[in-house]
């Protein structure tokens, strides 16, 4: 029986009608999913590009336990490393010496020239590293450094020497926070090693971990975890269902929409069901023609939405390639693929296909419970007439007509106004949802930039500031300064202080007990507060920024003020840690406004401050509150501000617990006049190309190897990967949200236009008894703004828990950032909603004007 194609056929409009819902639901779903999977991919990368792409790390095993684990056959890399030894070079440089393997030496980098050492006396290193130890970064060139033992002191020092085999590239890492590390071949010394492990995909790896611990009755703290990588596996299946829950809903509205439109192809020829039922067309030929017809059109859907769908995440995917990017894992090149999540996609289209089944079901059985000749007089509906006589007398009370007609439109055809409602608003609220999520990542990725401290192009920093009287000097500076394309220098200078506590500050004590506790053996203090006989106290650094510097700490004011070009003498700007909650000693993972301070400092209180008078901190008497013997001045100053971010890098852990206390260069110069810089950071021209920024970079590491003590480094590459990998999860967002905007756009216009098409018979009556065609425009254009302003409706309350979800689905209230749903997108969805019901009203009318009133009522279709 070919009846069901004559109706494909003849019945073009409808037909395509349906064949585009159908396909515009499977490209949503096949974007949606590709988009989710790919998003999340990318952030973990991001995590795993600074901080790891290993699975478990493991350390102080014995020989046989770390030979048992690593001949696991589900392992794809095992890892060794020792730290061997602590380094000085000519110009006190310090940095380390790591006995690694090649596992763990390429887990983030790659061999540019040479090989992995051999033998012990060979080493691979990054070339800034071996340019700020004052080494030519060429095979085969030797040099000597003073080395000692873990906790070694100065006397047991030795003098090394070691050939450079191998230069790696950049680890994100350690250029990040400045770490200088060179590697040597491991010597199957498993004395203090670590074990590194990375597993197959699909393998459990908390389970894994557990069943290690259990089986070696390992310490908690023996095993550590790379929350990037097992988080990732752990919020993908988290994100697997949250995509299949979307889908549900998206399928189910969709439903309504394929529904909707079939119903409108079946109002235009229910009269030739009731004729095939009254020659004799039995029930289950009649669910057969339906069927047919409609899975023909289905299984035409699928390849086409599937093609759709795959050609727009592709194009977006190709919009984000750069070359200049390069992520590396275990030495090789990392190209970011989509995700694919093949069988997620499948599910949905087989649920495509549940509902068109559905929809034949409804169909068929609306027609064989009726008889033929109620179906031949257009039965099929059902009427409500009590509801048209209260509707009617409603409308009787209007002065103008055409109000009326519009609102017996809007509230008698009750199921075809749900099919445009929900039209507009599935398509408004998905756009909302992933601009929201759009906004998210871009929050995500400022946050992330701000905790690595990514505030310019190159850093030099020196390695300790227990000492404000060693640093960068002031010709470093100058002759930065004097430097081409340098276009803003920050610099801070510190010394240790202890601050004056009366008790009569309220703070955190459980956080303060936090810190105490962890400081215990790895620094050179018990406490970082404490009484040395004369007052009661707490450790910090009074911190000194330049202009530059105080105006781009100015963004990150909680309270207060000050004038970043001149500070008051007795001014101080306070940079203030906050931890989670109220009395709780965990501090979010980032810099956050949000959170509870650690001591309850406002802006106007008073602090006073002493120092040591010959400015000598770097003695372990100063941290033990011994050095009973030494001078001491005092400082009284007014907090004029408090910040939530200190904007320049922490060099040490002395400023790592309680309040920074920054002031100006100026004031800072009246305490320690000789200037010796902690930190410059400085920005430049990039558009002056490569080859200048090598020179700029060049020139800085000879800079800090002449000075001593420190380190410089540029960070250009990380804060480009970084960006890149941000840009293409906002082009993923983006670019889904236009696809879902002109599909929706494209559905909208075919379901108003349809509310019209269906009734032209009776607006071609209304223009043969006299009503003006400029009425029956005002008419169509008053009901389609009605049904956009009740979709508007719909989409501002369903935005609220679409954009909940997003933000509880994201993670990031651990970096403190609190929900606000976005309401300048809701406001431009809004307009955007009411722009397109005016349009297709001005396109619909207009075909209107020019057709008969004669053809119009004897119509088909």
């Amino acid at each position: 029986m070919k009846l069901h194609r004559e109706y494909i056929r003849k019945y073009k409009k409808n037909t395509l009608a349906i064949l585009c819902s159908m396909v515009m639901t499977i490209a949503l779903v096949v974007c949606l999913f590709i988009v989710t999977h790919s998003d999340k991919n990318i952030d973990s990368l991001q995590g795993q590009y600074v901080r790891g792409a290993y699975d478990i790390a493991l350390k102080d095993l014995t020989r046989e336990q770390i030979k048992e684990i690593s001949n696991d056959k589900r392992l794809t890399h095992v890892e060794l490393e020792k730290y061997l030894y602590s380094g000085m070079g000519d110009a006190n440089q310090k940095f380390a010496i790591i006995a690694a393997n090649g596992e763990y030496v390429q887990e983030r980098t790659r061999i540019l020239k040479g090989r992995m050492p051999v033998n012990k006396n060979e080493i691979v290193a990054e070339v800034w590293s071996l340019k700020n130890l004052g080494v030519k970064p060429e095979l085969n060139t030797e040099f000597t450094v003073k080395v000692s033992d873990p906790g070694s002191t100065k006397e047991d020092w030795k003098s090394v020497t070691y050939r450079v085999v191998g230069i790696i590239s950049d680890n994100a890492a350690n250029k990040t926070y400045g770490n200088i590390e060179i590697y040597t071949q491991f010597q199957e010394d498993y004395k203090d090693a670590s074990l590194v492990l990375k597993y197959k995909k699909g393998i459990d790896i908390k389970k894994e971990g557990k069943e290690i611990k259990n089986q070696y009755h390992l310490k908690g703290k023996q095993i550590h975890y790379n929350y990037d990588v097992v988080d990732y596996a752990y919020y993908q299946s988290k994100a697997s269902k949250a995509s299949l829950l979307i889908s549900f809903i998206l399928l189910c509205v969709c439903a309504v929409v394929i529904s909707g439109v079939y119903r409108i192809s079946l109002m235009n020829r229910s009269s030739q069901y009731g004729i095939l039922k009254a020659v004799g067309m039995q029930k289950r030929q009649i669910r057969a023609l339906i069927a047919k017809e409609l899975y023909e059109i289905y299984f035409l859907s699928i390849p086409l939405g599937v093609i759709l769908g795959l050609a727009v995440a592709y194009s977006l995917n190709m919009l984000t390639r750069d070359k200049t990017m390069e992520l590396i894992f275990w030495g090789k090149i990392y190209r970011i693929q989509l995700i694919i999540p093949i069988e997620e996609i499948a599910l949905c289209i087989v649920g495509v296909g549940v509902i068109v089944g559905i929809i034949v079901e409804i169909t068929s059985h609306m027609i064989n419970r009726k008889t033929a000749i109620a179906i031949i007089r257009g039965e099929l509906g059902v009427n409500n007439n009590k509801k048209h006589v209260f509707m009617t007398r409603l409308f009787q009370k209007m002065e103008k007509p055409y109000k009326a007609i519009a609102l017996k439109y809007v509230c008698y055809d009750v199921k075809s106004i749900v099919f445009v409602v929900l039209s507009l608003s599935i398509g408004a609220s998905l756009f909302i949802g992933l601009f929201y999520q759009a906004k998210l990542n871009h929050t995500t990725n400022s946050l992330q930039k701000q905790m690595l401290y990514y505030n310019g192009d190159f850093i030099l920093e020196k390695f300790n500031d227990d000492l404000i009287t060693t640093g960068l000097s002031e010709k470093v500076l100058e002759q930065i300064e004097n430097m081409k394309g340098v276009r803003a220098i920050s610099t801070q200078r510190a010394l240790p202080i202890r601050v004056l506590d009366d008790k009569k500050i309220i703070k955190n004590q459980n956080y303060f007990d936090f810190f105490d506790r962890i400081s215990k053996g790895d620094f050179p203090f018990d406490s970082y507060e404490g009484n040395d006989g004369t007052d009661s106290f707490y450790m910090t650094e009074l911190k000194a920024y330049n202009s530059t510097a105080l105006k781009n700490l100015h963004k990150y004011l909680l309270e207060g003020d000050y004038d970043p070009d001149n500070m008051k003498k007795d001014s101080v700007i306070l940079y203030m840690p906050k931890t989670i909650g109220k009395n709780d000693w965990r501090r979010p993972q980032s810099y956050p406004k949000s959170g509870a301070y650690v001591m309850e400092y406002k802006a106007g209180d008073e602090i006073t401050l002493k120092y040591r008078t010959d400015l000598k901190t770097n003695k372990n008497q100063y941290y033990k509150f011994t050095d009973k013997d030494a001078n001491y001045t005092y400082k009284k100053y007014k907090i004029a501000a408090i910040a939530y971010y200190p904007y320049m890098k922490q060099v040490t852990y002395m400023a790592n617990a309680y309040p920074t206390i920054i002031i100006s260069e100026d004031q800072m110069k009246e305490i320690v006049p000789k200037k010796a810089y902690a930190t410059i950071t400085l920005s430049v021209d990039q558009s002056l190309g490569k080859k200048y920024l090598n020179q700029v970079n060049n020139k800085l590491i000879s800079l800090v190897v002449d000075n001593e003590g420190a380190t410089a480094r540029s960070i250009i590459d990380q804060i480009r990967d970084m960006d890149n990998l941000f840009r293409k999860q906002l082009i993923y967002s983006y670019g889904i949200a236009f696809v879902v905007l002109v599909l929706s756009c494209i559905n909208i216009i075919n379901n108003l236009k349809y509310r019209i098409h269906i009734r032209k018979q009776e607006i071609s009556i209304y223009r043969a008894i006299g009503i003006r065609h400029e009425m029956i425009c005002k008419m169509i254009h008053l009901e389609n703004m009605i049904l956009g302003v009740i979709s508007i409706v719909v989409t501002c309350i369903a935005s609220y828990p679409i954009t909940g979800y997003l933000y509880h689905r994201s993670q990031i209230s651990y970096l403190q950032v609190g929900y606000q749903n976005d309401l300048f997108i809701l406001g431009v969805v809004s307009i955007l909603t009411l722009i397109i019901c005016n349009v297709v009203s001005r396109i619909v009318t207009k075909g209107l004007r020019g057709s008969s009133i004669v053809e119009n009522i004897n119509t088909v279709e």
